[in-house]
């Protein structure tokens, strides 16, 4: 009856949690005042989208993870929320009530939806589709 016990324990027994591998922690300083949660690290993991204010000013910033200097994109005042494309060659963010894209490698933000409401985020998929939420209450469009 005692081997039985045994046995029985070890079948019961929760199993031990995979282990997940070594645990990365690294701290991102931001040139300027960072807007929490307004953060986008690229699918390839050379970039890192932030909105950064200055002078009252919310703009999108990026910041390759190898160095520390960081680049402002011009035409994305008021930006809010970055996502990127599966690609890592474009960002799409919200700014007043459009949805948003700019290339990182140039040229200027063009607007995707014009009235997105109060754009509360998005995600770009594989098929170059962008899935977003016109609020934080709605639904996904």
């Amino acid at each position: 009856a005692g081997g039985l016990g045994v046995a029985a324990s070890r079948w019961w027994a929760p199993p031990e949690p995979a282990s997940s591998g070594p645990m990365l922690s690294l701290e991102i300083t931001t040139g300027g005042a960072a807007v929490p949660a307004s953060l986008a690290l690229s699918p390839d993991g050379r970039y890192l989208a932030y909105v950064g204010v200055t002078n009252g000013q919310r703009r999108l910033r990026l910041r390759p993870m190898d160095s520390g200097v960081e680049r402002e994109l011009p035409g994305t005042e008021g930006a809010l929320y970055p996502f990127w494309s599966p690609d890592s060659r474009a960002i799409g963010f919200g700014a007043g009530n459009r949805l948003m894209r700019i290339d990182v490698n140039g040229g200027l933000a063009r607007v995707l939806v014009p009235n997105a409401l109060t754009f509360a985020g998005g995600t770009w998929n594989r098929a170059g589709q962008i899935l977003f939420v016109p609020n934080s209450a709605g639904s996904v469009y």
